[in-house]
């Protein structure tokens, strides 16, 4: 039995306003006897797959020549869930302006937040740009000088914001940590946002373009009691079975052609629960 007051004093804060309520927050709350706190409403995104080659995973849809299965969608919904989001699916929608802007903003109505996938190509490919514009949305950006995801898109409407991602598989994942989970994060009450992170040191040179910041997928392994990062994939946005050899990147700065072997480089991971095997 404790003394009153050797573990929580009177008038002190226990907890903080945009902090994660943990099992021991809970318990603590128990402790002083506080049945109830305000919390952060998850905000609803919603996820919008752009594309008439897209086909339904595990659907009898023919696929091959010019069809390809949505893998964007479902891997962007586990995403926003990971960062606190409510997802909602909002299907395939083919290459029709008209059509994506119907979608968008019907979804809307009842979400905090738009996540695009595909559609955002310069040129006669961009028609999620071309929806965004039929309903007046104000685009801030279209294109950004990293590599995968340079033609990734922000924009506003009504008053929410709307991430269009690129739809090969590696360059949507990686534009989603980004661009859109800050902004998930934000919206569901966080006070900071981070990516967790190792230090390593780089098994292999990897090479990179002046004037983009590109980032490399690695996998991690221990080797002499210290994390080494293995480069597996430096090009390739549409190759998905990379990113699920490695635990997360390594960026590679605009400035330089790219990073030696044996150089100590920040790895930014995917979760803060991926496993590194021994070695």
């Amino acid at each position: 039995m404790n003394r009153a007051g050797s573990d929580v004093r009177g008038g002190e804060v226990v907890l903080r306003r945009g902090q994660f309520l943990r099992p021991q927050d809970i318990g603590l709350l128990c402790l002083i006897g506080k049945d109830s706190v305000k919390v952060y409403v998850k905000p609803k995104v919603g996820v919008l797959s752009v594309g008439s080659e897209l086909v339904e995973p595990f659907s009898q849809s023919p696929t091959g020549l010019g069809r390809v299965v949505d893998v964007d969608r479902p891997m962007v919904r586990c995403l926003v869930e990971r960062c606190g989001g409510d997802a909602q699916d909002w299907g395939i929608v083919g290459d029709e302006a008209e059509l994506v802007a119907e979608r968008l903003k019907e979804g809307m109505k009842g979400a905090h937040m738009a996540i695009t996938t595909g559609g955002v190509s310069v040129g006669k490919s961009d028609i999620t740009i071309e929806a965004l514009k039929l309903l007046g949305a104000k685009i801030l950006v279209h294109g950004v000088a990293i590599r995968p995801g340079s033609p990734v898109a922000l924009s506003i409407y009504d008053g929410k914001p709307v991430v269009s991602l690129p739809g090969p598989p590696a360059a949507c994942l990686i534009a989603f940590h980004l661009f859109a989970r800050p902004i998930i994060r934000r919206l569901a009450g966080f006070r900071t946002e981070f990516l967790p992170c190792v230090r390593a040191r780089l098994a292999a040179r990897v090479p990179s373009r002046l004037g983009n910041r590109s980032h490399v997928r690695v996998r991690l392994y221990r080797k002499d009691g210290q994390f080494w990062a293995e480069p597996l994939q430096v090009t390739g946005s549409g190759i998905l079975s990379t990113m699920t050899r490695s635990q997360g990147f390594v960026v590679v700065p605009e400035d330089r052609e790219g990073l030696e072997a044996g150089e100590q480089v920040t790895v930014y991971l995917y979760t803060p629960h991926e496993l590194v095997g021994g070695g």
